[in-house]
C-alpha cells in the first residue's frame, strides 16, 4: 500500500465534507457595536427557542378509544409520501439543550433589553420583536405590522435602537461576550 503525503491527500479529496472541520472563531470587539449586539440578541432568542418546554396542566384530550390501525392502513400510510415525510421529519428532529453559558448570555441580553426599555420603550420593543422573528424564522413584516409600523420604518427604528443600545452598554462598561 502506498503512503500519501499531506498535499497528495488534499488533492485526492473530492468534496469539501472530507476536509477536517475548523471552527470559525468570530473576533469579539473591545466595545459593543450594533452589528455584534444584533448577533447576540438573535442568538439569545435562538437559545430561548431551544429551552425545554414548560410542563403545565394537561390539555383536554381525546376521550374516545384509540383507533387500531390494521396492516393495510399502515401499508397505505407508508406509501403516502406526505405522511412518510412528516414521520421522518418527526423522527429526525433533534432538540439539543443549550449550555449554561448560552443561557447566561441569553439572560444578559434580556437584561440589556430591559435596561434599554427605560431609555427607549419602542426601540426596545422593535429590537426584541426583530430578534425573535429572526431567530424563530418568522416574518419581520408581520412583526412591524403588529406594531403599526411600515417595514422600512421598523428597520430604521431597529438600526437606531441597536446604535443607542450599544452606546448605553458601552457607557455602563458592560463587558462584550
Amino acid at each position: 500500500m502506498r503512503a500519501y503525503s499531506v498535499s497528495e491527500l488534499a488533492a485526492l479529496r473530492v468534496n469539501s465534507l472530507e476536509y477536517p472541520y475548523v471552527a470559525q472563531v468570530e473576533p469579539i470587539p473591545e466595545l459593543w457595536t450594533p452589528d455584534h449586539l444584533s448577533r447576540r440578541l438573535v442568538e439569545a432568542f435562538a437559545v430561548l427557542r431551544r429551552l425545554p418546554r414548560v410542563k403545565g396542566p394537561r390539555v383536554p384530550g381525546n376521550h374516545g378509544p384509540a383507533y387500531m390501525h390494521d396492516w393495510a392502513d399502515r401499508l397505505a400510510q407508508v406509501e403516502d409520501p406526505e405522511i412518510l415525510k412528516e414521520h421522518q421529519a418527526e423522527q429526525n428532529r433533534d432538540r439539543s439543550q443549550p449550555s449554561a453559558l448560552e443561557i447566561q448570555n441569553m439572560e444578559q441580553c434580556n437584561e440589556f433589553l430591559r435596561a434599554f426599555r427605560d431609555q427607549d420603550a419602542l426601540g426596545a420593543q422593535v429590537l426584541a420583536r426583530w430578534a425573535m422573528a429572526s431567530a424563530f424564522g418568522q416574518s419581520v413584516a408581520k412583526k412591524a405590522q403588529a406594531l403599526g409600523m411600515a417595514k422600512s420604518s421598523f428597520y430604521a427604528r431597529r438600526e437606531s435602537g441597536l446604535k443607542a443600545c450599544a452606546a448605553m452598554l458601552n457607557r455602563r462598561g458592560i463587558g462584550v461576550f
